[in-house]
């Protein structure tokens, strides 16, 4: 199979004039060989619209090859599957539209002075008056919703402007910061690394990374603190080990931003406050560590792990780490996705993540447990909530206001009973 360029992704609107008279059918596609050449557009339930030069089909999966392996989406992602005219080389990416253009390539919809994009299944508008209500009152430029009903996408909507100049409405898949929602993810991502033999979660935090003391170690528990530790909040370090850290590198002459691994080293030289493994207590610092711990030994940044490693064989496009190059075959980010956090998502990305595993980091089983995780920050306000009805719901806005999560939650979960009531107990 030929090595594979990914093309930024365009917009229906605008790939409808590219596409052939007859398009191919699904039952066409099955009668083919196993491998496909040509240039294809499949167009994802999430709004994504992807650009393959060839594909095959394995098993549920339509799948292409990029440098490191295959990359694979389910059958019943898939919304579309169609021929472009003119192979590769004459379809050269930088005569695409930018992926952000399917935003602007037809009218929105507008609620309220706010421009509204995605899917219009039943019950859309309850979902839009909760969210452009919860938009106002936190006074953000961007906002969006996704609703699964046991692993099947059956709502995606997106709220307001990509950009700050209020020019290019939001597609549904755009990403926005995510503040702690990123946590279990990152926890997953580290216990998925863990399972494939690339991490002890037992080892010793500080001989793993091998970091040496600035100063006299106080406290010898220090050396017992693990990874488990510290992904279960149990380090013993308090809520904020790193301030204080920090401030004694910068008055010993450092400067900003600090190597995580050199705060690591001034956090040896301080006292615990509770026995490693013994008291929870909710620490950012923690997740910053690990998110290190998963670059040093996966050889990844974190996005790009979450990307191309967490959900194989699938390939989820949908995130992306504060200050790395954006990727071309990502979704669109919106103007201040870094002060919503490190990592940004789309709300279909996270609701691909639910499908796959739990708040834990723990792959998805059987279980009907409720889990909920807020993030918040001055560029976030973020949800993700696994009900225990097999629905799963996550909202993001590019803001934080006066509203609190729980009534946003409140809202939201009311609009999605009421659909459920009317559809005889499913969204489906």
């Amino acid at each position: 199979m030929a090595k594979v360029q990914f093309h930024t992704a365009i917009s229906s609107a605008m790939s409808h004039n590219l596409l052939m008279n007859k398009p191919f059918t699904l039952l066409v596609l099955l009668a083919l060989p196993t491998i496909c050449h040509a240039d294809y557009e499949l167009r994802l339930n999430d709004g994504v619209t992807l650009i393959w030069p060839d594909y095959s089909i394995e098993g549920n999966q339509y799948c292409t090859r990029r440098e490191y392996g295959s990359f694979c989406v389910q059958k019943r992602d898939v919304v579309s599957l169609k021929k472009v005219q003119g192979g590769p080389g004459n379809a050269s990416p930088l005569n695409r539209a930018p992926s952000h253009a399917r935003a602007a390539a037809a009218a929105p919809r507008m609620v309220d002075g706010i421009p509204v994009s995605g899917t219009d299944a039943a019950g859309a508008d309850l979902f839009d008056e909760v969210m452009v209500r919860a938009m106002k009152r936190i006074n953000c430029t961007a906002a969006a919703v996704a609703v699964a009903d046991r692993g099947v996408m059956v709502h995606s909507r997106g709220y307001g402007w990509l950009d700050k100049e209020k020019k290019v409405p939001l597609p549904a898949d755009a990403m926005i910061g995510i503040a702690s929602c990123e946590k279990p993810v990152t926890a997953a991502a580290i216990k998925h690394l863990a399972r494939n033999g690339g991490l002890d979660l037992d080892a010793g935090l500080f001989a793993l990374l091998k970091v040496r003391p600035q100063g006299p170690v106080r406290d010898e528990r220090i050396h017992s603190i693990s990874i488990r530790h510290v992904l279960e909040h149990k380090a013993g370090w308090g809520p904020d080990p790193a301030s204080g850290a920090a401030d004694a590198l910068r008055k010993a002459g450092g400067s900003d931003p600090l190597p995580l691994e050199a705060i690591l080293s001034r956090v040896m030289t301080h006292p615990l406050k509770n026995a490693p493994g013994t008291v929870s207590e909710y620490c950012n610092f923690g997740y910053d560590t690990l998110r290190h711990v998963l670059e040093r030994f996966s050889g990844k940044r974190p996005d790009d792990y979450f990307r191309n490693v967490l959900f194989q064989p699938e390939l989820v496009l949908g995130f992306y780490g504060s200050g790395a190059p954006l990727p071309k075959d990502a979704p669109p980010l919106v103007w201040n996705a870094a002060t919503g956090g490190p990592i940004s998502a789309s709300a279909p990305a996270l609701l691909k993540f639910m499908r796959r595993y739990w708040l834990t980091g723990e792959p998805r089983d059987s279980g009907n447990p409720l889990w909920v995780m807020y993030g918040s920050l001055d560029g976030s306000t973020a949800i993700m909530i696994w009900r225990s009805d097999g629905i799963d719901l996550v909202a993001l806005f590019n803001g934080r206001g006066s509203v609190s999560h729980d009534e946003i939650s409140r809202d939201l979960q009311a609009v999605i009973d009421r659909i459920k009531d009317a559809r005889g107990g499913s969204l489906l």
